[in-house]
Parts: structure tokens; sequence; C-alpha cells
């Protein structure tokens, strides 16, 4: 699919910000929490609104699995952080991204893998960030894809347990817009609704979206089976062959990276997995996603 593209109006003054949990609403055209007019070289923000338009067809895209992640986001108990280092000026910079925890005065930071987190979510080998070459051009921000692989996961409102867990594959910034002193990256457009303002894609493994779990509510399946077929039925992978699939893989991951067909075509794997073109089979899906961010202060 072809990415969308990011907005050209200017963001609103007129934002009316709440706070979900009756704390100190934020601030400006995307409510931040900090402000980061002060720290313009190396600007931190963190996720608060997401949409995925891509694996097209898949729950992923639809509004359950979508609600679960924006009402996280909201909280908190899902928390993909962004720090932009070296922007002072037009150039190259580094992306620092990946899960954060959230402290009880507000702030965020990184997991220290000093095993303090009864979860184990503060496993820096496992959950730790990515840092990602890219460009600041004014307040446009894109990157290269990432070699490795960036998990996020998704904690329950009492952060007792993980909800969903996402591991992406050589994620990058398509583009990114700051805006409002760099505080933010889109706006607040309604209540808990936001005007995205930047694009990223990555893969999401078959195998490993196999393992991995959602656990929300009713629904308990496999990030596999939400992808590729339905929600409610969690061993929907194994019980179907590829071929059969709802939303068959489109791309084809290696030791060396990953690789998605041009749209509605097979130039790269055998989406169906049953080798008719005489290609690999497809391994992986390519995920698209729009994001608004707020200004937060991350401490390490």
């Amino acid at each position: 699919m072809t990415p969308p593209t990011l907005p050209t109006e200017d963001p609103p003054t007129d934002v009316e910000c709440t706070a979900p949990d009756g704390g100190t609403p934020g601030m400006g055209a995307c409510c931040y929490v900090d402000s980061q007019s002060d720290v313009q070289e190396a600007p931190e923000l963190r996720l608060r609104y997401l949409e995925i338009s891509a694996p097209e067809g898949s729950a992923l895209t639809g509004p359950v699995l979508l609600g679960v992640l924006n009402n996280a986001l909201e909280k908190g108990t899902f928390a993909w952080l962004i720090r932009v280092e070296g922007a002072d000026a037009d150039g190259e910079v580094t992306v620092r991204t990946g899960f954060g925890v959230k402290a009880e005065d507000g702030t965020y930071a990184f997991p220290t893998g000093d095993g303090s987190d009864p979860l184990g979510v503060d496993d820096v080998e496992r959950y730790g960030p990515a840092e990602i070459p890219g460009t600041i051009t004014g307040e446009r921000v894109v990157t290269e894809r990432h070699t490795g692989s960036v998990v996020v996961p998704v904690l329950n409102e009492a952060e007792t347990d993980v909800q969903l867990e996402l591991e992406l594959r050589n994620i990058q910034v398509i583009e990114g817009e700051l805006n409002s002193e760099r505080s933010c990256v889109g706006w607040q457009s309604s209540r808990g609704r936001f005007q995205t303002g930047a694009i990223l894609d990555g893969f999401i493994e078959v195998e490993s979206a196999r393992q991995g779990m959602v656990v929300s509510g009713p629904v308990m399946t496999t990030v596999c089976a939400a992808i590729a077929g339905l929600l409610t039925q969690a061993n929907y992978c194994e019980e179907n062959p590829q071929s059969m699939w709802i939303t068959q893989p489109d791309s084809l991951c290696t030791e060396t990276g990953c690789t998605a067909n041009a749209s509605c075509e097979e130039d790269v794997c055998d989406r169906g997995g049953d080798s008719t073109t005489g290609l690999p089979a497809c391994n992986a899906w390519r995920l698209v996603a729009q994001f608004a961010a707020q200004g937060v202060e991350i401490t390490n």
C-alpha cells in the first residue's frame, strides 16, 4: 500500500485539553505533558495516538485492538518513547525509540535492566530502545531502517500483566513533523482523537506473532491469529494453512532484513506460502502506522 501523507495545515490554537485520570491536563495543540522549548536539540516525546493502516483487513487495523492500544496510550500503560538527538541544526540525527516505563511523578524512562520490575519489562536486551540514524530538515524528521527489532509491550491498567506485545523488525520513520516548539507531533482534533503527524512502517514476522499473546477483556488469542484471521480463534494460524488465511503475509524477512511485495503483486515472496509462484513463502506482514506524540520528560 502507499503510505498516507502528512497534514499540510497548521496546528489549532484553541485545543481544550483534559486528563484521563482527573489530574492536570496537558498543554498546547497535542496536550503535551512537558514543554520541549528548552531542549530543542533533543526533544523527547511519547506516542499518544495511533492509527494502523496495514496489514490491510486485519484486526490490528480494526476498532477492537486499536481501542485497546489507544486506551493504553492515553493512560500511559503503553509507553512508546522517542528522543531526537542532535537536532540543534539541520542534518544528521539519532532517533532513540522504544518501550518506556512511567514513573509516579509522570516522567518516563527507557528500561534500565536493574531487575526491579516484576513483569520483567526492564529487560534491556529484549525491551531496550533502538538507535536509528536519521535526518532533520526544519521540523521534519525521517530515519533509515533499523537493522534489528523493537519490542513494545502494552500493560493492563493495573500494570500487573502484559496485554499485548508488538515485536517490529526494521522500523523506519518515513516522515514526521514536529510542531509547538517540538513539543508535539500532530495535534488533538477532538476529545480522545488526534490528527496524526508522522508515518512509520516495519515488519511483524509470522514466527514471533505465533508466540505473542493478546489478552484484553474477553479476548485471548495470539498476535498471529489477530492479524491473519480471527480474534475469536486463538489457534487460527495452527489450524489453517497460510494459503487459507484471511490476511496473508506480504513480506519476506531474512537474516539481512525484510522486503515487502509491491502492492497487489507477488514479486518478492509467495503470500499463500504454497510455492505456486516459485517464490519463497512470505513470512511477515508489513505494518504501516500513523501517530501523534506529546512532549514528556525522559530521565535516561
